[in-house]
């Protein structure tokens, strides 16, 4: 990735590529305090994170997710300008938005299911987490058939609001504790421990579609004693290369097998921790 006055550029074996080409080349796995913001319950949080899932697994799905998008821009301004034309975009937005839907849902039933695994593994009781998906409309992926009829009842508030108010923009991903968002239930130490298995689920439904990824996590041990650490390293950290940073050093000394790289007046150590 190049940086200028114009903008970024993407550079692969030398050569300027667009942006699915370029994540072919090595997924990554994120938690830091922005990541954070989905469990805090941020929407548009968890909408970017089902379409990372779903764009990381096969990149090229990108387009799909761009098509949607720049369709929705487009009725957006009609709507804004108060112009004709909205049966045409109402259709294309409706065919677009059922592929979105379909590729949401189903990443969410396999992440949902990688995500038990990984609290069952942890052993650390917490309890047990439910993904909810509400699609927009609720019953888009039977078709767009059924996507333009949800439009069509919308149009006058539509016109009335002047924005779209059907479609996948508003979707919603509940994660939930017996019931309840654990945005509103979990400690700062669960909500924690909870992102860094939801990230290593994430890690597993890549390794199973053959993109084995980088996993970063952004002091990992705020918010965790050292052994609910242990817990989640054990499943975050088991079969995959995890670049985690941290400012206490007895956390390496509490993990088995990692390479620890220290910072100190701009030089770097390096150290193997048995």
């Amino acid at each position: 990735m190049r940086w200028g006055a114009e903008g970024s550029d993407r550079w692969r074996d030398g050569k300027s590529v667009a942006l699915a080409d370029y994540l072919e080349v090595l997924p990554v796995v994120s938690w830091t305090a922005r990541e954070d913001e989905i469990l805090a319950g941020l929407p548009e949080r968890r909408r970017r994170m089902l379409d990372g899932g779903v764009v990381a697994a096969q990149p090229k799905r990108l387009a799909v997710l761009s098509h949607y998008r720049r369709t929705l821009g487009q009725k957006r301004e009609l709507l804004r300008r108060r112009q004709g034309g909205l049966d045409e975009w109402n259709a294309l937005l409706a065919s677009a938005a059922v592929e979105v839907i379909r590729l949401r849902a189903d990443f969410v039933d396999r992440l949902a299911q990688r995500l038990t695994a990984a609290l069952n593994r942890s052993g650390l009781g917490l309890p047990e987490v439910e993904l909810r998906y509400g699609s927009s409309p609720p019953d888009g992926a039977d078709g767009a058939e059924v996507v333009l009829a949800r439009m069509e009842e919308r149009r006058e508030d539509e016109r009335r609001l002047h924005r779209p108010l059907v479609g996948p923009h508003l979707d919603r991903l509940q994660i939930l504790w017996q019931g309840v968002d654990v945005s509103r239930v979990a400690s700062a130490g669960e909500r924690k421990a909870l992102g860094l298995l939801l990230a290593a689920a994430q890690a597993e439904e890549l390794a199973a579609a053959g993109r084995a990824p980088l996993v970063l996590a952004d002091d990992v041990d705020a918010e965790l004693d050292l052994r609910a650490l242990e817990a989640v390293w054990r499943v975050l950290a088991t079969d995959r290369q995890v670049l985690a940073s941290t400012n206490r050093a007895e956390v390496a000394e509490r993990l088995e097998g990692v390479t620890v790289r220290q910072v100190d007046g701009g030089e770097m150590t390096t150290e193997t921790v048995p």
